[in-house]
């Protein structure tokens, strides 16, 4: 079973390797950086909206504390988003992920734990600071590195190994055909 599952993550850092290779195409990265203006703009289309209301009392519902704080979470949000993680870590990414934080959760890894709040926290960072390219690869990285966590989980019998080689091979094929990766990458050299 040892052997089996240094297969399995030769093959899947392969994949991840292939999908890093792709992005060094990207000539302009999508930065997740939060946008003061953004809150500002909000805040003002919003009270221009409220038609028959006094504008104090629009302001008072409309301010810039509880816009403030929808667009930093909408904006962390988005770097959780299903396309964004379909783009980076591909099917079997997305399933390894999931069976990452289903095998943490029952054996209460306090490392596990630390790198869960890790991967929650570095987003954080991204959308404070504004360097696009290093933002992609810090996010990716730790989620490359944290859905290994669910090798285990998906290495317990045949039948699992079989549909995660499967989900390997798909993930290869989606890569490829997947190459401009749009929620990453405004412009690629290969267009």
């Amino acid at each position: 079973m040892a052997r089996t599952k240094f297969v399995l993550i030769l093959l899947i850092v392969l994949i991840y390797a292939f999908r890093l290779w792709q992005t060094t195409g990207c000539k302009q990265f999508i930065d997740y950086s939060f946008i003061p203006l953004s809150v500002k703009i909000n805040v003002e289309s919003q009270t221009a909206t409220d038609t028959g209301i006094n504008r104090t009392v629009a302001r008072f519902f409309h301010n810039k504390v509880s816009v403030g704080i929808y667009e930093s979470s909408k904006t962390y949000l988005s770097t959780f988003s299903p396309k964004l993680l379909f783009e980076t870590l591909g099917p079997v990414g997305v399933v390894l992920l999931i069976f990452g934080i289903y095998e943490i959760s029952q054996k209460k890894s306090f490392l596990g734990v630390i790198h869960f709040l890790g991967v929650l926290t570095i987003p954080l960072f991204a959308i404070i600071f504004s360097f696009p390219k290093l933002e992609f690869y810090v996010l990716t990285l730790s989620r490359y590195s944290f859905s290994l966590w669910g090798i285990n989980k998906a290495a317990k019998s045949t039948l699992h190994v079989s549909i995660l080689l499967a989900l390997v091979y798909l993930t290869f094929w989606y890569f490829i055909f997947n190459w401009q990766m749009k929620s990453v990458c405004n412009n690629i050299f290969f267009n």
